[in-house]
């Protein structure tokens, strides 16, 4: 295939006339963005398509006035010889931007270079990705402890969480899989407590202030991560069957060489990994091309 020079302006994914077909991308079809052009996904919801190969550029409009939520549905997305870019490091993403992936564990896999297997249900990059999403307060610790049962937790206040966001809370046990996902029903910035939308199934162990005097700088509170970001990645439930992002170098059989780049930054990866395999939620393999 013959790269011609990215353009300078990009194209609505809603215009017929950014398509070489003259159609608007429909269910079952696979897209390619073709080397040269630049695509901007402007609408709210794709159709789920078979596939989607970007050997140009495809960006997510970014309505900085009015958070959009958009959401592009593929079985697979390939980002070849080109980029994929949702948000800036100056302008992370406004809405919420979300790619989601399909397929169960006998859907056909790609294998998208010599070097990797993809498998399947992935984005797969042996071009550019970068996404960037909203800054949010990652971590905080239970200033009081919580038993099993309890629908209540407290935290330091003054964080951006609330409703609809996912903590998890982490063990504070010997038992490691002591591990919870809660979601919040509304969070009190000012006093730091956590309402959630259903009991909490283990015990985690909290305090007002800091073990970190007596036990040699370690504060042993239970910490309670944010999970929820704006910018996602994420698996339909199939069978528990999950997503994956893979970054590799390639060799392809013209010769051709690329090298997969990939930044994340405050992006979230939802029902990713696949059971039963080596195929975690992110992976690199094969990067050897001169990095």
């Amino acid at each position: 295939m013959v790269e011609v020079e990215l353009a300078s302006d990009s194209k609505p994914w809603s215009d017929p006339a950014s398509w070489p077909s003259g159609n608007v991308p429909v269910e079952g079809d696979e897209v390619e963005i073709i080397s040269g052009d630049w695509i901007e996904f402007d609408i709210e919801d794709s159709p789920i398509l078979k596939s989607l190969t970007i050997n140009g550029r495809l960006t997510f409009k970014n309505d900085t006035e009015e958070a959009v939520d958009r959401t592009l549905h593929a079985w697979w997305v390939f980002v070849r010889a080109g980029d994929l870019l949702i948000g800036s490091e100056e302008a992370p993403y406004n809405g919420t931007a979300t790619i989601k992936l399909y397929g169960d564990p006998i859907a056909a896999p790609i294998a998208f270079s010599m070097l990797t297997e993809g498998g399947n249900k992935g984005l797969f990059v042996v071009g550019e990705v970068k996404m960037y999403g909203q800054q949010r307060d990652q971590m905080s610790r239970l200033r009081a402890t919580v038993e099993k049962g309890d629908k209540t937790a407290t935290v330091y206040g003054g964080l951006d969480w609330k409703a609809g966001d996912q903590v998890s809370l982490l063990p504070t046990a010997i038992q490691e899989d002591h591990l919870e996902v809660a979601t919040i029903e509304s969070y009190d910035s000012s006093t730091g407590v956590i309402t959630f939308t259903e009991e909490l199934k283990f015990y985690h162990w909290g305090k007002s202030s800091s073990t970190g005097t007596t036990h040699s700088g370690l504060d042993m509170r239970g910490e309670v991560l944010l999970l929820t970001r704006n910018v996602r990645v994420v698996g339909n439930d199939t069978d528990t069957w999950g997503a994956q992002i893979v970054v590799s170098d390639s060799i392809e059989l013209d010769g051709s060489q690329r090298t997969g780049h990939l930044t994340l930054d405050s992006v979230e990866c939802y029902n990713c990994s696949q059971r039963s395999t080596r195929k975690s939620g992110i992976r690199i393999e094969n990067a050897k091309l001169g990095h």
